[in-house]
């Protein structure tokens, strides 16, 4: 007698690759299980500075007159910002490494095929598109604030409902222009801002949270720069 095996049975072993996929629900987890600890900020393991790949747009990560709009990486010039590519801007590089027997992306454990799959389709059409279903936005507590000569330090807590990796920024309103504080992700986190070129004063803080799906952004109160 012969055994018939159903084919759902089989099926159920293949993961669905969407047609279109999302950035925050199919994109980013593949990333962040696999990429973001080389390729984040800081970077490890010698990986390049120029570029991030746990934030879908670029991020500001020093002050200063910012480039033209459309270009990011690092640069020596004091009186430009300092800007991140983000993964959008990088798509077609992570599109090149992900078969590339030479230079896998990542190096070490290779990508399963539908995760191959999910991030070729992807960078093919880099948007963030829909969020995942019931998506909650991030939120920023300032957990404590201190001083240590010109230096600022402010103990952060992000924390995202759907733990979603989170990234973001800092920023203080100085005369009106925002004036970067420091860099922020998921969890908790030291932020030092160095404050030898601001004016005393009581100063709004604001902050940015990406949580792949859009930029939130956050008013935290104030911030004082004493003499």
């Amino acid at each position: 007698m012969k055994h018939v095996i159903p084919l759902l049975v089989l099926g159920g072993c293949i993961a669905d690759v969407p047609e279109t996929p999302s950035f925050q629900e199919h994109v980013l987890p593949i990333l962040a299980a696999n990429c973001v600890r080389c390729h984040g900020v800081p970077t490890l393991g010698g990986a390049p500075t120029e570029f991030r790949l746990d934030s879908f747009e670029n991020t500001f990560v020093s002050d200063g007159i910012s480039p033209p709009q459309g270009t990011c990486g690092v640069t020596d010039d004091p009186t430009q910002a300092t800007v991140i590519c983000g993964a959008r801007q990088y798509a077609l590089l992570i599109g090149s490494r992900l078969r590339n027997e030479k230079r896998p992306m990542p190096p070490r454990f290779p990508l399963e095929e539908d995760q191959i799959d999910t991030l070729t389709r992807w960078v093919k059409k880099p948007e963030r598109g829909s969020p995942h279903p019931g998506n909650q936005p991030p939120t920023l507590v300032v957990d404590a604030i201190s001083r240590t000569g010109s230096r600022i330090d402010l103990e952060v807590r992000v924390d995202d409902p759907d733990r979603d990796l989170v990234v973001g920024t800092l920023f203080a309103l100085v005369d009106g222009n925002r004036r970067l504080v420091g860099g922020v992700r998921s969890g908790r986190v030291l932020v030092a801002w160095e404050v030898a070129s601001v004016p005393t004063g009581s100063y709004p803080l604001i902050a940015e949270l990406d949580d792949g799906s859009e930029v939130y952004p956050l008013k935290l109160g104030t911030v004082e720069v004493e003499p």
